[in-house]
């Protein structure tokens, strides 16, 4: 990104959810604040904020509207809902798991770090609520870059404490895409699940 904005000091924010009582970036200074209808407030910059398209379900089919006006707007629910945001308390536990992962590799994996970070990461989704919650187009609303990068931020510093390494990525998940030498799904070919469990600066990327 550094490369295609020209800019060797850009930087992507991230946001310390788990040390925030509530979402201090909900604000129109930064991410803009919204109301219980769910609407980003009127004076933000990203009240304007298109989703890519709108979610028909079941099915849920994603539908493009060739005109952007005719794309909903991004909407938020943040500490609207009953959800608990987690807190430190919380990823401390999850720093606790010395096993990356654990068999049979889905939500009901036990003494697992990448299952307890992903309870901690969907519980945001929920908590952050409106387009955050739709899978789909999640990634539409800034917060969740905001929001990813601290993820991944935790994650280097499991890695760097466990001393995890490439070789450290299971070799019993067998599910396609999930696998040590697959590519995340939907992403770009970059790098390999289990290449990202090297340090972050092999990707170029420096916390501060």
């Amino acid at each position: 990104m550094q490369k295609c904005t020209n800019n060797k000091n850009f930087g992507m924010p991230y946001w310390e959810w788990e040390k925030d009582s509530e979402c201090s970036i909900c604000t129109n200074k930064y991410l803009g604040s919204n109301g219980f209808d769910g609407k980003i407030d009127s004076l933000s910059v990203f009240s304007e904020w298109r989703q890519i398209c709108t979610i028909t379900y079941p099915q849920t089919i994603c539908v493009m509207e060739d005109c952007v006006c005719q794309r909903p707007r991004i909407v938020r629910l943040a500490g609207l809902s009953d959800i608990v945001k987690p807190d430190v308390n919380d990823v401390n536990y999850c720093m606790t798991m010395t096993n990356l992962d654990t068999a049979p590799y889905d939500t009901s994996s036990v003494n697992s770090y990448r299952n307890c970070l992903e309870d901690i990461h969907n519980s945001m989704h929920v908590y952050l609520g409106g387009s955050m919650i739709l899978v789909p187009i999640a990634a539409n609303d800034p917060l969740f870059c905001c929001h990813h990068a601290n993820v991944d931020r935790l994650s280097t510093f499991y890695y760097a404490k466990y001393n995890i390494t490439p070789s450290s990525y299971p070799t019993g998940n067998t599910r396609y895409g999930h696998r040590s030498f697959d590519y995340p799904n939907a992403f770009l070919t970059t790098w390999t699940n289990s290449m990202l469990t090297s340090p972050a600066s092999t990707t170029g990327t420096i916390y501060v």
